[in-house]
């Protein structure tokens, strides 16, 4: 009895990495072979080991596996095993919206929204809305986020009003200045970058007037570094008060009680702003009367006038800035201020007496004691205009001769 051979099975490995209906199991496997088997039996394994078919759902690679032992022509009596499938990588989260068209797709985002309504649907990169790039944001298309003209938005607005919670479309964006990556919606820009109150300004008013009336309210007019005004009460290396034109303009029409006010008022707004501004000394409320009024108060003077003004906020809120340690410090001024008086007259004595020595009689005469300063070592004198050429030219030797520097008050 003959025997009759059967002929060597063709091992094969399938690629349905670009494949877009990939089964689901054993029968559909056998389905898609018998969907592929006419063709296979048409190729060439000796030829090339690697196949590409073009099917109606994507591209299908049949890979020989041991093309050698492969017979020269295949036919539908060859049999096949197929030892391997490679298959594409399982997507465990699919985009809810490519599955409704039945595509399937990596969703990596899911719409914060849907996620509160706890309906978390996956979203691809094509169904994701990311506003301003704002990745912990993403929501899906039925729950992007409006401006408030109905326009979709395109960015969300981190300024002083929204905080970032609401979106605006780009006709509503206002740039940064300085920096037209970032923007804010116009009510946030005008907060936060609001425009000079000066007449054809168009920079911003970094600067609020801090003059204030008689309820103790600022006058808050928005001023840019051009147009208002740095009062340096509390000296040169802290920040001053800021006033505005028109404020400025009146500041020498005060009177002294009013000045002071002044200050002490914004000091006490400042202070309830969680800053640590304190009140000028006694010598620096002298020295601004003077620069401000062209007005010489002694320091027992200036103290009355604090003192005043204290009283007359007693009971509201901004009497808070004369603590005790105020009251210390005004109480140290004044004792300082009559040793200085004191020693200041003797060198003032000492300088007309050298003045007549060198032959500058009339300056001696014309010349008369303001202020003295032991801490600085400085001692002030008022000298009429007519003589201030003559002076200016000796104040270096005045100065050498009493070991201090000897200036003409402004006054």
């Amino acid at each position: 009895m003959t025997e009759v051979r059967r002929p060597a099975v063709v091992p094969v490995q399938l690629d349905l990495r670009e494949f877009r209906t990939v089964p689901d199991g054993p029968d559909g496997y056998l389905e898609l072979w018998k969907l592929i088997e006419p063709t296979v039996h048409t190729l060439q394994p000796q030829v090339k080991d690697t196949w590409r078919l073009d099917l109606p759902d994507g591209p299908l690679t049949v890979r020989f596996v041991d093309p050698a032992s492969a017979p020269a022509r295949l036919d539908r009596t060859t049999p096949f095993a197929v030892r391997g499938v490679v298959e594409p990588p399982v997507i465990r989260y699919k985009c809810a919206s490519c599955a409704a068209a039945k595509i399937t797709r990596y969703g990596p985002f899911v719409c914060s929204q849907c996620r509160e309504a706890k309906l978390p649907d996956p979203l691809c990169d094509d169904h994701a809305v990311i506003v301003d790039l704002n990745f912990g944001r993403v929501t899906c298309r039925r729950h992007r986020p409006r401006c408030e003209c109905g326009e979709a938005g395109s960015f969300w607005c981190g300024g002083p009003r929204c905080k970032g919670a609401r979106a605006w479309c780009d006709r509503h964006r206002k740039a940064l200045p300085g920096n037209a990556d970032r923007a804010y919606c116009p009510q946030c820009h005008d907060r936060r970058f609001p425009a000079c109150a000066a007449t054809g300004c168009a920079s911003t008013g970094s600067m609020s007037c801090e003059h204030t009336d008689a309820a103790g309210r600022s006058c808050a007019r928005r001023q840019c570094l051009r147009h208002g005004f740095r009062w340096q009460v509390y000296g040169p290396r802290r920040t001053g008060l800021a006033v505005c034109q028109e404020h400025r303009a009146g500041l020498a029409e005060l009177g002294r009680a009013e000045l002071i006010r002044q200050v002490v008022v914004a000091t006490a707004l400042r202070r309830g702003h969680g800053s640590g501004f304190r009140l000028p000394t006694l010598p620096a409320f002298r020295h601004m009367l003077i620069n401000v009024r062209r007005d010489p108060v002694d320091i027992p003077a200036v103290a009355e006038l604090v003192d005043a003004v204290r009283r007359d906020l007693a009971g509201t809120p901004h009497a808070a800035v004369f603590d005790e340690s105020y009251g210390r410090a005004m109480r140290a001024a004044i004792e300082t201020a009559a040793q200085d008086r004191e020693a200041g007259l003797k060198h003032f004595a000492r300088l007309r007496q050298y003045l007549r020595g060198a032959g500058r009689t009339k300056l001696a005469e014309q010349m008369t004691y303001a202020f003295f300063t032991s801490r600085s070592n400085l001692l002030f004198v008022r000298v009429p205009d007519d003589f201030e050429k003559q002076f200016e030219a000796y104040a270096r030797k005045m100065s050498g001769f009493l070991s201090m520097t000897v200036k003409r008050e402004n006054a």
